[in-house]
C-alpha cells in the first residue's frame, strides 16, 4: 500500500484528475437532473427496491441523515478520485512506469459513450463508479498478489459489495480479470494461471449468488428482467438479444471518421498487444478475444428483455482501459499520436453530447412548463396526461450526427420517450401537481374527436389541449389545425374590418398565443395590402397596448410596444414583461394613428380567452 501511494505522488496522479474533470466539465456546469434524479430531488428515495442496497447505505452516509440528499456536483468530483485511483492501481500491477501514459491510460475507463450516461445520473453516478472502481481494483488486486485465504476472502467481499452496489459492473470484473491473467502469462505457467482463474470464478460465482439472494429481499416485483431459462425454444430468444446488442454498437460508430478512428486505435491495440506476446500468450489470444466479447454483454444477453442502456453497457469502459494500456505497450511516437488523436475525438463528441442535452434539456423544460400552465388553467380535476405525438427536439442534434453518429444514440438515451415521462412526471411534482404517470399516445379520444376544433380548449403552436373526464390531451398532431381561438370586439364602427375565427382576413395575426411565450418570445403582425388601402387615407402609424386584467393602463414593455410604428411592413414585437405574464394578459388594443392629427381613425381590441 505503501508503495502504490508512492507511485501515485511520483506519477502525478493530479494531472489525470485534472484531464478527467476537464472531461466531465459539461456537465457539472450544466447541473441537470436526469431521469429518476427528479424524482429522488423531491422525494430523497434510494435504490433498495433495486436489490443497490449499499448505494442507499453510502449515499445516506454522505447525506449524513437518513435521506438521500441532492449533493450534485460533489458526488461527480468524489467518483472521478475514485476512477482516478482505481485505474493508477491497474497501471501500478501492470508496471507501467512512464508518466505520460501512467495519466492517459485511466481516461480509456471514461472516455467511452457509454460512461456519458453515467456521468449525467446525479444521484446514481458515485455509487456506480464505487461498483466500477471496485471490479478493476479486486481484479487486478486477485491476479497480482498471493493465493491464499485472506486474499479469497478480500476478492468476495469485493465482490460482495460491487454487487450492492451496482450489478451490471460485474462484466467489468471478468474483463480486467482475464486480462490480467493474459498479461501475466508472460512470466508463469499455464498451470499457476489456470489455477488463479479457476479460484477466481468460483469466489465470483459465489459472490453474485449471495449478491442475487441478499438483494432479492428488497427488489420490488417488475423492477428488473428475468433470466431466459435455457432451451431450444429460447436460444432464438438469445440470439435476438446478442443482435440488439451489436446493431446498438454498431449504431455508435457507423459511417463517420469519429468511428473510424476508433476502430483504428481498438485494431492497432489488438495489433500491438499479439506482437508484443510471448508464444504461450499467442497461444491463447484468440480465446481472450472471444472472452472479452463475449463479457461487452456477458450475462446480459440471456434476460428478457434485454438490458439495453449506456450504463449498463459499461463493460466497454473496462475495455477501452485495456487497450489503452495495449497502445503504450508500442512505446513509440506513433502510439502517443493514435492516443491523443482518440483522445482529442472522444472529447469533441462528449462536448457535443452534453451541448445536446443542455439545449434539449431547455427546450423540454419550457415545454413540460407550459403543461403545468395549461393544467392549472383548466376548470377540471385532472389526474391523466396523455401526449398524442412527439414533442419537438432540438436542431443541434441533426447538426452534429453527421460527424458522432454516437450523439444521436446519446440522445435517444436522453430523450426516449421513457426517459421523458420521468422529467414530465418529475416536474408534474415539483410544481404540487398530484397527476398519474403521463402515458404516450394511449388513444383515449376518436381522431374525430381530436379533429372537432370545438372540443379544442387552448391552442399553440407546438399542441392542441383537449380534455376529456379528468384526463388532458396534448396532441402534438395538431389534428385540429385551427389557429388560437380569440374573441374579437369592433370598437370603432366607422372603419369596420371584418376577421374570422382563424384570423385571416385584412390583419394576420401570427404566432399571438398564449402561455406558448416561453417557447417563441415575439408577437407578430403582419400588414398586407388590403389593410393597408383600407387605413392609408386615415392614418400612417400603428399602435398596440397590453392590458393587465383589472387595470385600465397599459404595460410599456419594452422598445417597440407603444411606440408608433410605420405600416407597411411586418414587425416582430416583444412580449409581455415587466412582471406581466400572458396569464394576467385580459386585453390587447391595436390601432391606427394618425400623426399630424393626432387622431385614432380605428381601434380594436383582443380579449383573450
Amino acid at each position: 500500500m505503501k508503495n502504490f501511494l508512492i507511485y501515485c505522488k511520483l506519477s502525478k496522479i493530479y494531472i489525470c484528475i485534472g484531464l478527467m474533470l476537464l472531461y466531465i466539465f459539461p456537465t457539472i456546469s450544466n447541473n441537470i437532473p436526469f431521469n429518476d434524479d427528479f424524482l429522488r430531488i423531491n422525494y430523497a428515495f434510494g435504490w433498495d427496491h433495486d436489490g443497490r442496497v449499499l448505494s442507499s447505505i453510502l449515499m445516506k452516509m454522505i447525506s449524513i441523515g437518513n435521506k438521500v440528499l441532492y449533493l450534485s456536483p460533489l458526488t461527480a468530483f468524489i467518483s472521478i478520485i475514485l476512477i482516478s485511483i482505481s485505474c493508477f492501481y491497474f497501471s501500478y500491477k501492470l508496471n507501467v512506469r512512464n508518466i505520460i501514459a501512467i495519466n492517459l491510460i485511466p481516461l480509456g475507463a471514461l472516455i467511452t459513450p457509454f460512461f456519458l450516461n453515467r456521468i449525467n445520473y446525479q444521484f446514481d453516478f458515485l455509487p456506480m463508479t464505487c461498483a466500477f472502481s471496485l471490479a478493476i481494483t479486486s481484479a487486478t488486486y486477485f491476479v497480482y498478489n498471493k493465493i491464499n485465504i485472506k486474499n479469497c476472502f478480500l476478492l468476495f467481499v469485493m465482490l460482495l459489495a460491487l454487487m450492492l452496489f451496482y450489478q451490471a459492473d460485474i462484466n467489468c470484473f471478468y474483463i480486467i480479470f482475464l486480462f490480467c491473467l493474459y498479461i501475466r502469462l508472460k512470466k508463469e505457467t499455464f498451470n499457476n494461471i489456470f489455477k488463479i482463474a479457476l479460484i477466481g470464478f468460483l469466489i465470483s460465482f459465489l459472490s453474485i449468488f449471495l449478491g442475487k439472494l441478499f438483494s432479492s429481499f428488497y427488489i420490488k416485483p417488475g423492477n428488473n428482467s428475468y433470466l431466459t431459462m435455457l432451451s431450444i425454444k429460447q436460444i432464438n430468444i438469445i440470439v435476438e438479444n446478442y443482435t440488439i446488442y451489436f446493431r446498438y454498437w454498431f449504431n455508435m460508430y457507423n459511417k463517420s471518421v469519429y468511428g473510424f478512428i476508433c476502430a483504428i486505435a481498438a485494431f492497432s491495440s489488438l495489433i500491438i498487444l499479439f506482437i508484443k506476446s510471448t508464444k504461450k500468450q499467442k497461444i491463447v489470444f484468440p480465446i481472450l478475444i472471444f472472452s472479452l466479447l463475449f463479457f461487452i454483454s456477458g450475462p446480459l444477453i440471456f434476460f428478457n428483455p434485454p438490458a439495453v442502456g449506456g450504463r449498463i453497457l459499461i463493460s466497454f469502459s473496462a475495455i477501452y482501459l485495456c487497450l489503452f494500456y495495449c497502445l503504450f505497450l508500442l512505446k513509440n511516437k506513433y502510439a502517443f499520436g493514435l492516443i491523443f488523436i482518440t483522445l482529442f475525438c472522444h472529447y469533441v463528441q462528449a462536448y457535443c453530447a452534453f451541448n445536446i442535452q443542455r439545449e434539449q434539456y431547455e427546450l423540454d423544460m419550457n415545454i413540460y412548463t407550459s403543461y403545468v400552465r395549461s393544467i392549472n388553467n383548466v376548470n377540471t380535476k385532472i389526474t391523466n396526461v396523455n401526449i398524442i405525438g412527439e414533442p419537438p427536439f432540438a436542431e443541434i442534434t441533426k447538426n452534429t450526427s453527421q460527424s458522432f453518429p454516437v450523439t444521436m444514440a446519446y440522445h435517444d438515451i436522453f430523450f426516449h420517450r421513457y426517459t421523458r415521462l420521468w422529467n414530465m412526471n418529475g416536474i408534474f411534482t415539483k410544481y404540487g401537481l398530484v397527476i398519474n404517470p403521463p402515458i404516450f399516445d394511449r388513444q383515449i379520444v376518436s381522431n374525430e374527436e381530436l379533429a372537432d376544433c370545438k372540443n379544442i380548449v387552448e391552442f399553440n403552436q407546438l399542441y392542441n389541449v383537449l380534455v376529456k373526464f379528468e384526463t388532458i390531451i396534448f396532441d402534438f398532431n395538431k389534428t385540429c389545425p385551427t389557429e388560437a381561438k380569440y374573441i374579437l370586439n369592433q370598437l370603432d364602427s366607422k372603419n369596420k374590418i371584418m376577421f374570422d375565427k382563424k384570423l385571416k382576413g385584412n390583419l394576420e395575426l401570427i404566432s399571438l398565443i398564449p402561455y406558448r411565450v416561453s417557447l417563441l418570445d415575439n408577437v407578430i403582425f403582419e400588414f398586407n395590402e388590403s389593410l393597408l388601402n383600407v387605413a392609408q387615407s386615415d392614418a400612417n402609424y400603428f399602435f398596440i397596448h397590453f392590458f393587465e386584467k383589472g387595470k385600465e393602463e397599459y404595460i410599456n414593455n419594452g422598445k417597440l410596444l407603444n411606440e408608433q410604428i410605420k405600416i407597411g411592413d411586418k414587425y416582430y414585437f416583444l412580449s409581455p414583461i415587466n412582471g406581466a405574464t400572458w396569464d394576467k394578459i385580459e386585453k390587447i388594443n391595436f390601432g391606427f394613428y394618425n400623426t399630424e392629427t393626432k387622431n385614432t381613425s380605428a381601434e380594436f381590441s383582443i380579449y383573450l380567452k
